[in-house]
């Protein structure tokens, strides 16, 4: 359990076909560019914020559930997408 005061920020996006889209922000689409010091930037990208474990988990959650499924041979909801959170 965090400390008492504590929070943190999150952000969810998943890469499919080509392209980003911010889990957290009704599958906005997103650009990822490499700034001036070579760093990598994910523009436009929502951030939330958490005070509690139970925050940062209902966070995931949504995050995961709308995130790019298909079915496949061997599972009805194959992900079929990279989610980094």
């Amino acid at each position: 359990m965090a400390p008492p005061g504590f929070s943190f920020y999150m952000s969810f996006f998943e890469i499919y076909g080509g392209k980003v889209s911010d889990l957290l922000n009704g599958k906005k689409k997103l650009v990822i560019q490499e700034d001036a010091n070579s760093k990598i930037q994910v523009s436009g990208l929502e951030e939330r914020i958490a005070n509690t474990e139970k925050a940062m988990l209902e966070i995931i959650e949504f995050g995961h559930s709308v995130r790019t499924t298909h079915s496949t041979a061997a599972n009805d909801t194959s992900s079929r997408s990279h989610a980094i959170c």
